[in-house]
């Protein structure tokens, strides 16, 4: 999902509680503890943040917990110590427009996909905005565009919030899962075919952070040149539910159907009685119901 904003909000950054930290990326703002990054990073962009952009630099926001985390549709993130919440502030060229960045929370989806499987977990890309380990959520991501009218040099106009929310050491909810129980499940198996002790150990929230931040960029900017039809081979070969029965719920309306795959547009494809149909939003669920699968 992508959204477009325009806000007049302001933050007192004097009377807000957080570490900055000098990263390869940029700047991040760590909070040991906050209602939201991405509640925060919405209020942030009214500051002047020029000298934050410079050099193909952006701005990380990184709680070790969230109070009241931002999911799709508002929908509140349980945000427990011990995963990641991280929301970045990337500044988008002024020839760019929204409709160019329509597709970017499947990108971030297949950004976080691609990262896992280097730490040997295979997942699924789920459409709209999550991503899935053995059927269960293991991440999801939030992308808004927001005008910008802090700069000074009026160089930039707008800017992407990307906010990233992936399960690490912790399943907070009984329909998901983490990295940590995927390793005890799949992958690190010793010589005698025994799950290694060192995988039960905690992953890093930090260096698994920098990983994203380190990568984000360029992949930002790389997706602004190209779009999504050149990963969508990639998005099908790697989508959840491919081939299934689902249902889809969209504006207000419910539909059930085979999901077919993603299109050009990053649209959705489900077959209806013997046609196909488009979505361009939802919240997609398999079909339990279904007893042919």
């Amino acid at each position: 999902m992508f959204i477009l904003f325009a806000i007049a909000i302001v933050v007192n950054l004097t009377k807000t509680n957080f570490v900055k930290l000098k990263k390869f990326h940029g700047t991040e703002f760590f909070f040991k503890s906050i209602d939201s990054t991405q509640k925060f990073a919405r209020e942030l962009i009214k500051e002047n943040l020029d000298e934050y952009f410079e050099d193909n630099k952006f701005i990380t926001v990184r709680a070790t917990k969230q109070e009241v985390g931002v999911g799709q549709y508002e929908r509140v993130w349980n945000s427990p110590e011990g995963n990641l919440y991280l929301t970045s502030i990337i500044p988008v060229p002024n020839d760019k427009e929204a409709q160019d960045l329509i597709n970017l929370s499947q990108m971030i989806s297949l950004l976080i996909h691609q990262i896992l499987k280097d730490y040997r977990i295979d997942t699924e890309i789920k459409w709209i905005n999550d991503v899935m380990y053995c059927g269960k959520k293991i991440s999801g991501n939030l992308s808004e565009l927001y005008d910008y009218n802090g700069s000074n040099s009026g160089k930039i106009s707008k800017v992407a919030i990307i906010g990233i929310g992936l399960n690490i050491n912790l399943s907070p909810l009984g329909r998901s899962t983490c990295m940590k129980e995927a390793f005890m499940l799949n992958n690190f198996i010793n010589n005698n075919g025994m799950v290694s002790l060192n995988c039960v150990q905690n992953i890093s929230v930090e260096d698994f952070s920098d990983h994203i931040a380190c990568r984000l960029g360029k992949f930002f900017r790389d997706f602004l040149q190209t779009g999504i039809k050149p990963h969508l081979d990639y998005i099908n070969s790697n989508l959840a539910y491919a081939g299934q029965n689902v249902i889809l719920n969209s504006r207000e309306e419910t539909f059930k159907g085979a999901l077919k795959g993603i299109n050009d547009n990053g649209m959705a494809v489900l077959t209806i009685d013997e046609k196909e149909k488009e979505f361009s939003s939802g919240s997609m669920f398999l079909d339990l119901n279904d007893t042919d699968h």
